[in-house]
């Protein structure tokens, strides 16, 4: 009897860790990045897109283009970015635009709730959103090589990200 118990308390553990597994972990459907075979195209400081939308971004000559990738995300968008920085006179990164273009996979049926993001933009008829959360977790990675100092909802994720780790780090008595 007492084995029969155990052996389904096992049989149900696994279940319930197969099942978190499956269902609360999207980044395993995230791809590999690829850098050829990119849609969009740049052209001194200009980022060019043909669709999704269809528009030029351009950037201050203070910025180079210094890379792109595509890959697909949580297995639902095909995601294509590009990274414009602008360093200091000795070389130190100060400033990065990140842009990230996304359109579902043709067979997605999930979409993304951005409608309580702060951080938003409207260009044309086209309203961009993006996740607050994760932008301040990305930049907060850099630590002290990054200061974020707009949106004020962005500039202080970040700082309360950076109090929590000094916070958990810092040693008794200093």
């Amino acid at each position: 009897m007492k084995k029969a118990v155990l052996v389904t308390i096992l049989v149900v553990l696994l279940v319930v860790i197969g099942a978190h597994w499956c269902y609360s972990d999207r980044g395993r459907f995230t791809t590999e990045p690829e850098f050829t075979g990119l849609a969009r195209t740049v052209s001194g400081n200009d980022l060019v897109s043909d669709l999704d939308p269809s528009l030029v971004l351009r950037f201050d000559p203070a910025f180079r283009h210094v890379g792109g990738q595509k890959f697909v995300l949580y297995g639902v968008a095909d995601t294509e970015q590009h990274f414009f920085v602008e360093t200091t006179p000795d070389g130190a990164l100060r400033s990065v635009y990140w842009v990230q273009y996304e359109g579902y996979l043709p067979d997605n049926d999930y979409t993304y709730d951005y409608d309580d993001s702060p951080l938003r933009v409207t260009l044309g008829d086209t309203a961009f959103y993006t996740d607050a959360e994760i932008v301040a977790d990305e930049l907060a990675a850099f630590g002290p090589e990054v200061r974020v100092v707009s949106p004020e909802a962005l500039a202080e994720g970040v700082r309360t990200r950076l109090e929590r780790v000094a916070s958990a780090h810092a040693e008794e008595g200093t």
